[in-house]
């Protein structure tokens, strides 16, 4: 019979357990309970480690959060990186933080950015570091540099690339690390960190240190980008406002959206006040319609228009004139309008119409004084032949007066020739130091006389009054011509007409204008000649001084006037200029420099009654056959021996060949073919020194200034001139 169940599981027959059975059951509860504990503490480190994790994963998203917020709100690199650098220190606990920044050579140079738990204790850390540069590959921040990695020094005091090493042991600093602030590839600057506890390279930490590096990185870029841009629209905006170039943007409509400051400059308005206003309004009216055109043609197509020049109203009224071209950048989102870039070359027209001008004065000069010279030749031919004819005919005979009238033509023509003379300055001049009180007081009976006793005359002569060296004939010209001038201008309808003759002394110490010649800087004596009348039109004002144009009457003038005083006056090595106002009168003053040299006592010349006679030897130079053939014989009528030659050449082969000392005088012409008069006399004067020199002229190709003490008589020239002249230099 089988056995029961119940004994084989250990159980009595009662069926109550044994012993053993409750031993096993609990070994098994322990069991499980071990199990249940183990699995729990599992879930607790597990727990524990994911907390860990999350808190430190969120200290860094704070730490990387406060590093965008520090980046977008700092106004400026630095306060990004204070930011950055105290942050950190709170994040990774150590004690000290720095930034470095790179220059553009590769050297690492230490900033004032800094944190410290103590700032104290780490004063002097701060100094030196601050005194230092780190070139690449030198310390921690040159590592880093070159490197373009993190670098982490464990044992601060026993790195050999640690210039900083005897520093950080007196402060008790273990490690330190140092990573890159990166703009792409380009390290841009490094941040370094020390702490008084002795680490090993912590990954977690290097792994922050790159996502911070990276976004302190893209800081630096933008701070220096906007810096860039900063420093170019300053540079732009400087350019703008200090240029004298105006800047002008246009919209479509050829309103003015934009001005530059140097409109005020130019023109006299703010830029504030062109704003709004078309542009058309300040243009003249002659340059609209060209402007207009060019304006439409600038909306029709993009890029640069034809260079314009048009004329600007100034805020005095007067206008200017502007030079520029315009650009279309209507489809630029940036600018949308036309851009007009001008400048203002009032003062190069100016140049150019006084250079044109003076060109056309040489031209008309050159023309005057070859015309001059041939009348002159003419001149005297008639002056003497007319003389000639009227000591050989009684008053009463018909022909006397015939010849008195032919006499009286050559005068005419004379002066004439004279005034074309002295515009192109192809005179020869004898120049004397003169007091001009003296030259006006000796004019004044006779300039009284001139103007009348309608016009009221009036002269300030101060006693003190500097010397000019000028001709006193030239002068006297120049004074009578403007006075001329002065009284037609105050001929009725003007009241109270009034002229006036003024003289001072003046010094420039820089270069005077006037609406004549510019005056350079010395000491001058100033001739001033002023009336009452209308003023001189603006129009008018640049042809003064022209030869031959004149607003007077047909028969009143001939033009020369001016130009005849403008032409003296810059030969004597003066300046002429003009203050006029339409309704205000007139003032022209000469500017004559001012000598030292004592005034010399003019004497007009001695006129005999009866023409002086002689029987010298005189060797006569002329080109012109009829001239020569007359000069002998006026010469041989008066007792003269007369040897007569072509040119200088000439003269100089009779000379050879006749006997040198029986020349008493030599009369010469200045100008001549092959030899002139002055060439020749210096030959002369080693073969025949004895022999004295008359000068005669009617036209040089330049000035010629003949000292104190020389002969000259200017053609055309009488018949009564040519005797006492000639007789003159040889008693001399």
């Amino acid at each position: 019979m089988p056995v029961p169940d119940f004994f084989s599981k250990g159980r009595t027959v009662s069926g109550e357990p044994t012993d053993n059975d409750a031993e096993a059951e609990i070994a098994r509860l322990e069991k499980r309970h071990a199990r249940e504990r183990a699995a729990r503490q599992e879930a607790e480190a597990i727990a524990e480690r994911s907390t860990r994790e999350l808190y430190d994963q969120q200290r860094r998203l704070v730490l990387l959060q406060g590093m965008v917020v520090a980046a977008n709100e700092a106004t400026h690199i630095e306060d990004a990186m204070a930011t950055a650098v105290r942050r950190i220190c709170a994040f990774s606990g150590w004690p000290v933080g720095h930034l470095c920044l790179c220059a553009e050579n590769g050297d690492v140079i230490p900033t004032a950015v800094w944190h410290f738990n103590d700032a104290a204790r780490f004063e002097e850390f701060r100094r030196v570091t601050e005194q230092m540069v780190f070139p690449r590959g030198v310390g921690l921040p040159g590592r880093v540099a070159s490197s373009g990695k993190p670098a982490w020094i464990t044992d601060l005091g026993h790195d050999r690339n640690f210039p900083r090493a005897k520093l950080v042991k007196n402060l008790n600093l273990k490690s330190g690390i140092g990573f890159p602030l990166l703009v792409g590839n380009d390290v841009v600057g490094v941040l370094e960190f020390f702490t008084d506890v002795q680490q090993e390279p912590d990954e977690d930490l290097l792994e922050v240190m790159a996502h911070v590096g990276t976004q302190l990185g893209r800081v630096i870029e933008r701070q220096r980008s906007n810096e860039a841009l900063e420093r170019s629209e300053k540079y732009f905006r400087r350019l703008t406002e200090n240029a004298l170039d105006l800047i002008t943007v246009l919209n479509a409509d050829g309103t003015i959206r934009y001005q530059s400051p140097s409109i005020q400059i130019v023109m006299g308005y703010s830029p504030e006040h062109y704003v709004c206003r078309q542009v058309a309004d300040y243009i003249h009216p002659d340059d609209v319609g060209a402007f207009t055109q060019a304006l439409n043609l600038a909306r029709q197509r993009a890029g640069s228009t034809r260079l314009l020049t048009f004329r600007f109203r100034h805020r005095d009224g007067s206008w200017r004139t502007l030079e520029g071209i315009g650009n279309n950048l209507l489809a630029d989102p940036v600018v949308a309008g036309i851009v007009f870039n001008c400048r203002d070359i009032s003062e190069r027209k100016r140049l150019e119409e006084q250079f044109l001008q003076s060109q056309k004065m040489h031209a008309i000069g050159q023309l005057a004084g070859g015309v001059a010279h041939d009348f002159n030749n003419i001149l005297t031919a008639v002056t003497v032949c007319s003389d000639m004819m009227l000591q050989q005919l009684e008053p009463s005979d018909a022909l006397h007066m015939h010849a008195e009238e032919i006499r009286k033509a050559a005068n005419r023509a004379t002066a004439l020739t004279r005034q074309l003379l002295a515009f192109s300055r192809k005179q020869v001049l004898q120049p004397r130091v003169l007091d001009l009180n003296t030259i006006v007081a000796d004019m004044e009976r006779m300039l009284r006389r001139l103007l009348g006793e309608n016009v009221r005359f009036v002269t300030v002569l101060p006693p003190d009054l500097g010397r000019v060296k000028a001709d006193p004939g030239q002068i006297e010209q120049v004074i009578l011509n403007l006075v001329v001038n002065a009284r037609d201008a105050v001929l009725p309808p003007v009241r109270d007409p009034q002229l006036v003759i003024e003289t001072a002394n003046v010094t420039f110490d820089r270069t005077h204008v006037g609406l004549g010649d510019e005056v350079p800087p010395g000491d001058y004596v100033m001739l001033a000649i002023s009336d009452n009348g209308a003023g001189i039109p603006q129009d008018i004002r640049a042809h003064m001084f022209e030869p031959f144009f004149t607003t007077k009457e047909r028969g009143r003038g001939t033009g020369l006037g001016l130009a005849t005083c403008h032409g003296i006056v810059k030969q004597s090595g003066g300046r002429i200029s003009v203050y006029t106002e339409e309704g205000r009168g007139t003032k022209f003053k000469v500017y004559l420099p001012r000598v030292t040299d004592a005034a010399e006592v003019l004497r007009p010349p001695h006129q005999p009654a009866v023409l002086p006679r002689g029987s010298e030897t005189v060797l006569l130079v002329e080109d012109e056959p009829s001239l020569r053939n007359l000069g002998m014989d006026v010469l041989r009528e008066l007792g003269y021996r007369v040897i007569p030659a072509a040119n200088g050449t000439h003269a100089l082969d009779i000379v050879e060949h006749d006997t040198a000392q029986q020349i008493q005088l030599v009369v010469t012409d200045v100008v001549m073919p092959e030899m002139g008069g002055l060439e020749l006399v210096e030959e002369l004067r080693k073969q025949a020194p004895q022999a004295k020199i008359l000068y005669t002229s009617g036209y040089t190709e330049e000035t010629i200034v003949l000292g104190a003490g020389i002969a000259f008589m200017q053609k055309p020239y009488t018949v009564a001139t040519l005797a006492n002249k000639v007789r003159e230099v040889l008693d001399g």
